[in-house]
């Protein structure tokens, strides 16, 4: 390269030392437009130790325009080939993670996916190179050293890059005219988790592709996409349970939708993962419906299922069995399986027999327990106890409560908040405070459930003397907590939001905003719950603008707006007196704009408002949508709105109504 002449005084004139990053941009499109485009691109060359030049010129585009120019002269001794240019601004931001899959997305988009797979090789050694170091770490006992190993050996450690690579290979395939070969796509990488369809269409666009081909790469990549997923993996099955305990049904049921309508593999483990997700989402009829679907297909005489599996089927049927027929031919079912029953199996039909309130046949089978050999533990003492207690057992209760201590059991906050919510229920408002009275002077801390049983009472309380609670009797609680070293958790500032909205009085309305103001005051950070809560008390005491301030708020606490908040909007644009399809599908959009994934419920109420107000196209527009994400739930208010709009006219086929049936 003919770099002499330029080096010294030329650079320093374009890029002083402090340069200015605005004169910087102007100069380098200058130099681009001159005589002598050299100077550009060597300067780049220069000043490509600094990363924050570096990161200027990708957030402005620059590095765009040098690449296409720099390609285009490729027969030019004097300009720095694309390699080089690549290797100056690969060399300095290996740390930076985000170059490297703007690097790499660019590098496609622009017609060079080869490039974009080089660089995720390098990236990969640079990354492999360090594992050494780890390695040392971990043998010396660093727990962040093994921490980082274990990720590197599940796979997630390279899952920022995994994307951008996997898109360059779809790109290099449709250059050539040839179809992805699976094999070859998990030799440059294996993804346990993949990128929803959608996300990879809107990452596309972020990058500066557009829409058509955009889809065309997630096609290629969703045809490939079984031959990824493993739901056996620890990565799948985190999922399915984090979704679960995050109380998300509408997610754990499109992502089964999702798992049948794609013909993933199903693996036990994933088939026990949805089993127990739905029931922790309080559907056992889901959890049936999962294991009558897998049955036949994962487990034979040979290979039988897993104790585990009989059971959560056990604990779904305590949960919605009406008879102990039901009951029995559960256990039943556990026995002839071969296995002898648990402690977890016990506690399943003692707490079932309590439900259908035969509590003399409860007894029994606590009693059988423990002549079995079986000990009790504290989860059995108190299952017992609670089904006492909600069958207005109160003094048989207190006599197994001291039965149980005088045997080593505990009155825990657990045990306590079962004679509480027993109180509650049977609306004995004075009884639960008394007991909360009793918990603090024997010295059983209260939990934060403790303290949300405790505000509930204190609102149904106010509610029956047709009194409302102040602000000031929420922070003695508050403060209760505080003094007890219990954190107030947002499920329970959210709890109180919803008292008092459902206190039906505009003074109560301007406590739950007191209530919120404060909660931001302190600097603390609200959870979707609470946002949700605050947007129930807007819509039913203000207004529907006053409302939607929600989603600003959100985004300047950094929560992602979930479907349930914009759900609540189109709710109340389906009311007869307030209809506003316009304002629905303003909406709608918005929620395609910030990748917010529609669910069930969001189609149903715009094709209701559709309906109502007999908006053919738009309710065209809407279907289309759901057809080209592949939308597939079980709905029969869909079902219905759906024929009604066939009926009116909407061009929709009776096979994608049978869909949702």
């Amino acid at each position: 390269m003919k770099y002499a002449d330029l080096m010294a005084a030329d650079i320093e004139k374009l890029w002083p030392k402090d340069f200015d990053r605005r004169n910087s941009l102007v100069a380098i499109r200058n130099a681009l437009d001159s005589s002598d485009p050299v100077t550009a691109c060597m300067a780049i060359a220069e000043r490509s130790n600094d990363n924050d030049f570096l990161r200027f010129l990708r957030e402005s585009g620059m590095h765009t325009e040098l690449v296409n120019y720099t390609m285009s002269h490729e027969d030019n001794p004097d300009i720095p080939s694309l390699t080089e240019l690549l290797e100056e601004f690969a060399a300095h931001s290996l740390h930076e993670i985000e170059h490297w899959i703007s690097a790499m997305y660019h590098y496609s988009k622009i017609g060079h996916p080869d490039i974009a797979l080089d660089l995720f090789q390098r990236h990969r050694r640079y990354e492999e190179s360090k594992r050494e170091k780890y390695l040392k770490g971990a043998a010396s006992g660093s727990r962040h050293a093994a921490t980082v190993l274990k990720k590197m050996s599940t796979g997630t450690f390279y899952s920022p890059l995994s994307q951008p690579a996997l898109v360059a290979y779809i790109i290099e395939c449709m250059q050539k005219s040839v179809e992805p070969n699976a094999a070859d796509a998990h030799k440059i990488v294996n993804m346990q988790v993949y990128p929803e369809y959608r996300r990879v269409i809107n990452e596309l666009q972020r990058h500066g592709f557009d829409f058509e081909y955009a889809e065309k790469v997630a096609q290629q990549l969703r045809a490939l996409e079984s031959t990824f997923i493993d739901t056996s993996s620890a990565a799948y099955l985190d999922r399915i349970r984090n979704l679960s305990f995050g109380r998300n049904f509408n997610a754990v049921d499109e992502n089964y939708s999702q798992l049948k309508l794609r013909n993933y593999k199903m693996t036990p483990a994933a088939c026990l993962a949805y089993m127990s997700g739905f029931l922790t989402l309080e559907r056992p009829d889901m959890t049936f419906n999962v294991w009558k679907e897998n049955e036949a297909k994962l487990f034979s005489e040979d290979s039988p299922a897993d104790v585990a599996f009989y059971e959560v089927l056990l604990m779904a049927t305590a949960k919605s069995a009406s008879t102990k027929d039901e009951l029995r031919a559960a256990w039943d079912n556990l026995l002839r399986a071969g296995y002898s029953p648990t402690i977890s199996a016990y506690d399943a039909l003692i707490s079932g027999l309590f439900k259908i309130d035969l509590v003399q046949e409860a007894l029994a089978a606590f009693e059988e327990m423990q002549n079995s050999g079986l000990s009790p533990s504290q989860k059995t003492f108190n299952i017992v106890l609670g089904g006492l207690l909600k069958h207005d057992m109160g003094a048989e209760a207190e006599n197994f409560l001291e039965e149980g201590q005088a045997n080593g059991y505990t009155a825990d906050p657990v045990t306590c908040n079962a004679f509480l919510s027993a109180y509650l229920a049977n609306g004995k408002y004075e009884g639960v405070l008394q007991m909360f009275d009793q918990m603090l002077k024997s010295n059983v801390k209260p939990d934060a459930a403790t303290y949300t049983i405790i505000v509930d009472c204190l609102f149904k309380q106010a509610s029956a003397r047709n009194k409302t609670i102040s602000m000031d009797d929420i922070s003695v609680i508050i403060d209760l907590m505080n003094s007890n070293n219990v954190t107030p958790p947002m499920a329970l500032y959210s709890a109180i939001i919803d008292g008092f909205t459902e206190a039906n009085n505009i003074v109560a309305y301007k406590g739950a905003l007191n209530l919120y103001n404060g909660i931001l005051a302190k600097g603390l950070k609200p959870n979707h719950f609470v946002f949700s809560s605050i947007t129930k008390a807007r819509l039913k005491y203000g207004t529907l603008n006053e409302a939607e301030e929600v989603i600003k708020e959100m985004e300047q606490h950094k929560v992602t707006p979930l479907p349930s908040i914009y759900n609540q909007f189109l709710s109340y644009l389906s009311r007869r007196d307030r209809l506003d399809m316009d304002h629905a599908m303003d909406i709608y959009r918005t929620m395609l704009s910030r990748d917010c994934r529609p669910n069930k419920f969001t189609y149903f109420f715009l094709l209701k408002i559709a309906n109502m107000t007999r908006s053919i196209s738009d309710a065209e527009t809407i279907v289309k949508d759901m057809q080209k994400r592949h939308f597939t739930t079980t709905s029969d208010p869909l079902v219905k709105v759906l024929k009604n709009l066939q009926q009116l006219g909407a061009d929709i086929s009776d096979d994608y109504i049978k869909l949702f049936g």
